[in-house]
């Protein structure tokens, strides 16, 4: 069986913690979402194009440099969130409403790609979730945090998450070797100044996707916090430092997961036709024999013309071939043509709908006739 006709099978992702089954590193552009609250949450992995252009890092170089760009791809749709007061929103809404109402694009980014606005809410507060006891603290973007000297912190101990938080009650559970229960990687963030037109310095920050394990009234407060979207550390108005409280990890699939279902890509209109007029020829066989036996059947040049009147639109394509009026349309009352005549008829009622099935049928016959044996002299 080929690879493509086997089962699909659902990923299976499992909580590292509660497994000793050795896992893949997730790669770093994977993510997993749900729409809504009540749906499974499934992977997704957004297209990004690289592009690549001549450019002059700094000013006093001479000769151009080939310069990498990663952009999002088109027809990509992704959420943003806008926050602030509600006057400075009823304000920017004002301003944007022509492109809120999809009457204009909005630039954006270094070359101004156009991004149109497919969809818009006022979103309400969200309802804190309902954790006690233990949690998990899980990054959903890179945090930004610097220590007692103003370097970047790599890496969050209980200590660190309580001087992020705020929270003097804060623990973080411990694995039976004593270290924290937590998954965390720190990456380099780059970025670009659109006033001055040079590159940040980069930063260190704690990976989006990271995960603490806490306990203490540090989890209502911190549910809280993230209901009304105070987030962490710094440069938070950039999308830094937002977190979810979560009972359980979202993604991991259930220990008894349902069964894989067969996923049948449904045939193509052209697969269908084909099916369905290979049948037509295999019960009306005499059509690809010879027609010596005193009951002519149509030649194949007469059907490429039924074939070339369908497709030209002709509405009398198949009346005239069902009530021949001529000496060589007669050919057309073999019992097999008119049959034939007849289940084209029933496909469709235009002849632009017909054509099709016509012409595959055709393909068939002209396959069928050559095929056959030739006939001695």
């Amino acid at each position: 069986m080929p690879w493509w006709a086997h089962p699909a099978v659902p990923p299976k992702r499992l909580n590292m913690w509660d497994t000793e089954e050795k896992l893949k590193r997730p790669e770093e552009d994977l993510f997993v979402f749900r729409e809504v609250a009540e749906s499974p949450w499934i992977t997704y992995r957004p297209a990004r194009r690289v592009r690549l252009r001549n450019g002059r890092p700094s000013p006093g170089q001479t000769a151009p440099s080939l310069v990498a760009i990663e952009q999002i791809a088109e027809e990509t749709c992704f959420l943003a969130d806008l926050h602030g007061s509600p006057d400075e929103l009823k304000k920017l809404a004002g301003v944007l409403a022509p492109v809120l109402e999809g009457r204009r694009w909005l630039r954006v980014g270094r070359g101004g790609a156009p991004v149109e606005v497919m969809a818009f809410a006022w979103p309400g507060n969200p309802p804190p979730a309902k954790a006690r006891g233990s949690a998990l603290l899980i990054l959903t973007s890179d945090l930004l945090m610097r220590d007692e000297r103003l370097r970047w912190k790599t890496e969050l101990d209980e200590h660190a998450l309580r001087e992020l938080t705020g929270c003097a009650d804060l623990t973080v559970a411990k694995t039976e070797r004593g270290s924290l229960r937590a998954v965390q990687e720190w990456v380099t963030i780059h970025g670009f100044n659109g006033t001055s037109r040079l590159w940040r310095v980069p930063a260190a920050a704690i990976r989006r996707g990271s995960v603490f394990e806490i306990s203490g009234t540090a989890v209502s407060t911190l549910a809280e916090r993230a209901a009304r979207q105070e987030w962490l550390g710094e440069r938070t108005h950039e999308g830094f430092g937002r977190f979810r409280i979560e009972v359980s990890l979202p993604g991991v699939t259930p220990a008894a997961a349902a069964p894989a279902v067969l996923d049948i890509t449904p045939d193509v209109a052209e697969e269908a036709i084909a099916r369905d007029t290979r049948d037509w020829l295999n019960k009306h066989e005499a059509l690809a024999k010879s027609g010596r036996n005193g009951n002519p059947r149509p030649s194949l040049s007469q059907w490429m013309d039924l074939v070339a009147d369908l497709e030209r639109g002709d509405p009398n394509a198949l009346k005239s071939r069902l009530l021949p009026a001529t000496s060589g349309a007669k050919t057309w009352k073999h019992p097999d043509a008119r049959a034939i005549l007849e289940k084209l008829a029933m496909v469709a009622p235009s002849p632009q709908g017909q054509a099709p099935y016509a012409r595959m049928f055709v393909r068939w016959l002209r396959a069928q006739l050559r095929a056959q044996p030739e006939e001695p002299q």
